[in-house]
């Protein structure tokens, strides 16, 4: 309450300089509001506008897409030649279970084939006009080509599928004399030699404006019934909302394996054409999916200089919005100095000054904000603009939340095979566990040591010069910045991070978000305030690391082969002696284990004392690109398991990036452990 009272109080003085920075913020977020308005309404419109010309992409067997490369032929009615390759009809409903499944606003297959139309050679196209499909998920959808060729003047109605309906190309009505009403019938010879004939009742007579004018529409299951093709299409022509190509969409779709991980993800959760392709790709056995050439190319160029002129005036309008509202922050802070000594001379921390100093201007931003956005557009857009751009402006003050996810320790195979062969001679053996705790051997106990000179700099300069360079492209300075523009705790805590939000969202079935785990070690960090931070960090280190990871790991794989593992440094007198070393005899910018290295040089040969540590790598990286190890991977991903607690998927995805260069081994090896332990003790 008194912290509630003391920001409620800030409000009252300083008034101009509060509402100075809350007009700040106010025409920062108007102005990011306008200019991300124009980039996103403009890119959607056009993707509107350009989805009533219908498909986008089109899916076709592998075989018939590399002649149709090679020919420069799209395919369809047109072609002269009965398709020799197929897909399956019944797999053309697996579309709709992408991950962009619901930018997929229609698909229509295709079963192209040439009949005698009342003596008469035509173009036959099979396919769906308003077929309600019944999803996996429970829902149901419409598809067809009534929704795919909203262009054609029809004169009459859409024939029902399954039946004996049909409608007919103006060209092909003309040249037949039959209008709607007629019955006309087709005569097919079928590779096998076999004659099929079927009367077809002309429902309707369109006209496309193209070649499509000499064929006739008819129901795909009576289409495959006349030529012998059960369950054949060799054709599927999708509808999707897609996000205009960019360099990165580009570079994918000519070879998605060349990219990184933080570039597959991003192309991958981005609804470009050639993501959304790869994803159709991946639940079509032998398919090919395509952008439309016309589509693609006029949907890819027009906005990309709009929206990089956009994007940069919205990044300088905040950039210097947040400057100018540490500026007036820092000149706040100068005015109230005899206020914050007093508030430290009655007992309050710099931790606890500072986050009052946040809070309050936190609090004038989020104002500001508000209103900037309302004055620009009234509704649900600005709601989530005065998220972003609140975000924006206070990244000059608080540092990035990481998100950890417990790591399942790839030494333990190691171990086990270390043990199992230490068995076969001894029953007695030692370890080293506990030396780095005790003694400071973890190379992140120098980091309080290097850069000092930098961390003499107040803490919301340090912290607004990280969020500053977060915005750029990582690099050596960049992520100097970035590092020590986060506090201790955070740059200690962050190399344990194995997944971000986004990607635990992605991945989990049933994931709520449970916010930053790091309140697990809260209490724990805090209750060593006071310490130096090595000495802090070591303390975390003993209570959570030593004893939930290494002693654990050791202790079950030295009992798997009946062997007796001692560790003599977490000895009550050694630890008595570490814990009563100064942080100079643990670590320094150059060295870790400083005092127990000078102990080992009295017996040992100097380079072997200073030897720099080492871990306990395992090669689980290259192990999931070999056999039988990644078919072992796959399978327990296909178990029921699986798919109680995560996306089967997204697992298969993240399995086969890794095979095409990806290295997401971690997050693997994670969910595999995971799914081990799991079928171990609960029999699944």
């Amino acid at each position: 309450m008194f912290f509630l009272r003391m920001i409620r109080r800030s409000f009252t003085r300083q008034l101009r300089r509060r509402l100075l920075i809350a007009l700040t913020v106010c025409l920062s977020a108007t102005v990011s509001v306008s200019m991300l308005g124009v980039v996103f309404d403009v890119g959607d419109k056009l993707n509107a506008e350009l989805s009533t010309y219908g498909s986008n992409i089109t899916v076709q067997p592998k075989s018939d897409a590399v002649v149709s490369d090679l020919y420069n032929m799209e395919g369809g009615p047109q072609s002269d030649a009965d398709p020799t390759s197929f897909l399956k009809e019944s797999d053309a409903a697996k579309i709709k279970t992408i991950f962009w499944a619901f930018n997929i606003t229609n698909f229509a297959p295709q079963l192209n084939v040439h009949a005698q139309v009342n003596g008469t050679a035509a173009a036959v196209v099979g396919t769906w006009f308003n077929k309600t499909l019944k999803l996996a998920s429970g829902e149901t959808t419409v598809v067809g080509v009534d929704g795919m060729r909203s262009w054609w003047k029809l004169d009459g109605s859409w024939p029902k599928d399954d039946t004996d309906q049909g409608v007919i190309g103006t060209t092909l009505a003309q040249q037949l004399g039959v209008g709607r009403g007629d019955t006309v019938t087709l005569r097919k010879t079928t590779a096998a030699g076999n004659t099929h004939e079927q009367k077809i009742r002309i429902t309707g007579v369109y006209d496309s404006g193209d070649d499509d004018n000499s064929a006739i529409y008819i129901s795909s299951s009576v289409a495959q019934v006349l030529s012998d093709l059960p369950d054949s299409v060799d054709k599927i022509e999708v509808k999707a909302l897609t996000t205009p190509e960019n360099d990165l969409a580009r570079k994918a779709a000519q070879n998605p394996a060349a990219l990184s991980q933080d570039e597959w993800e991003t192309w991958y959760c981005t609804a470009y054409p050639s993501s959304i392709a790869y994803q159709i790709e991946e639940v079509i056995p032998g398919a090919v999916a395509k952008q439309v050439r016309q589509v693609a190319a006029l949907q890819g160029n027009v906005l990309q200089k709009t929206q990089a002129v956009m994007i940069l005036m919205t990044v300088l309008s905040l950039l210097a919005a947040a400057v100018a509202v540490a500026n007036l922050m820092v000149a706040s802070i100068g005015e109230r100095s005899g206020e914050l000594a007093l508030l430290k001379a009655l007992g309050a921390t710099d931790a606890a000054v500072s986050r009052l100093m946040l809070a309050e201007t936190a609090a004038i931003s989020l104002l500001g904000a508000i209103v900037g956005a309302l004055l620009d557009h009234p509704g649900l857009a600005p709601s989530i603009m005065i998220v972003y751009v609140f975000a924006v402006q206070l990244c000059a003050f608080f540092t990035w939340s990481r998100l950890y996810c417990l790591l399942s320790s790839a030494a333990a195979v190691a171990l086990y095979f270390l043990n199992r062969e230490a068995a076969k001679d001894v029953k007695v053996v030692l370890s080293g566990e506990g030396a780095d705790e005790l003694f400071g051997g973890y190379n992140i106990y120098r980091d309080p040591f290097t850069a000092q000179w930098y961390d003499r700099l107040p803490p919301w300069l340090r912290s607004g010069l990280g969020a500053a360079a977060g915005l750029l492209p990582p690099g050596p300075g960049v992520n100097f910045l970035v590092r020590r523009g986060c506090p201790l705790e955070e740059r200690y805590f962050g190399p344990t991070a194995l997944m971000t939000e986004r990607e635990k969202r992605r991945l989990l079935a049933d994931y709520e978000g449970d916010g930053d785990p790091m309140f697990l070690t809260e209490a724990l960090w805090d209750s060593t305030e006071g310490l130096d931070p090595v000495s802090r960090m070591q303390q975390v280190d003993i209570n959570l690391w030593l004893a939930g990871d290494i002693l654990l790991k050791a202790d079950k794989m030295s009992m798997a082969h009946s062997l007796e593992l001692r560790v003599p440094f977490l000895d009550r007198e050694v630890f008595a002696l570490a814990a009563a070393l100064p942080a100079a005899a643990k670590a320094d910018a150059r060295m870790t284990k400083i005092a127990l290295r000078q102990a080992a040089a009295r017996t040992l040969p100097p380079a072997s004392a200073a030897r720099k540590k080492l871990g306990f790598p395992v090669p689980v990286r290259d192990w999931l690109r070999q056999e039988p190890y990644t078919s072992r991977v796959r399978a327990a991903f296909a178990r029921p398991a699986a798919a109680q607690f995560f996306r089967p998927q997204v697992l298969h995805s993240m399995l086969n990036r890794h095979l095409h260069g990806g290295d997401c081994w971690r997050q693997i090896w994670c969910v595999y452990s995971f799914l081990i332990w799991y079928e171990q003790f609960f029999g699944a």
